[in-house]
């Protein structure tokens, strides 16, 4: 979207523009790019909540595993080989 609007702002420079439209131009550029920095900062935090979790749920399969291996006669555990 961005390079479209660069485009239009080069062309209406050479056909001889006025600066409210170069200053328009300019402030659309800048609040896209804000808003794809939010975003962007959104979708990286969501993804890194969300691995946390994965992690979470395998670590618990983990240690649930671990903590059920059987155990011989003096109450020791196996060792799972």
């Amino acid at each position: 979207m961005t390079p479209t609007v660069v485009d239009r702002a080069v062309d209406a420079v050479a056909a001889g523009t006025t600066s409210s439209h170069i200053r328009n131009a300019i402030a659309f550029i800048a609040v896209v790019v804000v808003i794809q920095a939010i975003l962007g900062y959104a979708a990286s935090l969501r993804a890194y909540v969300f691995s946390q979790k994965i992690l979470a749920v395998l670590r618990e399969r983990v240690v649930r595993a671990v903590t059920s291996l059987p155990r011989d006669r003096r109450g020791r555990r196996v060792r799972a080989t």
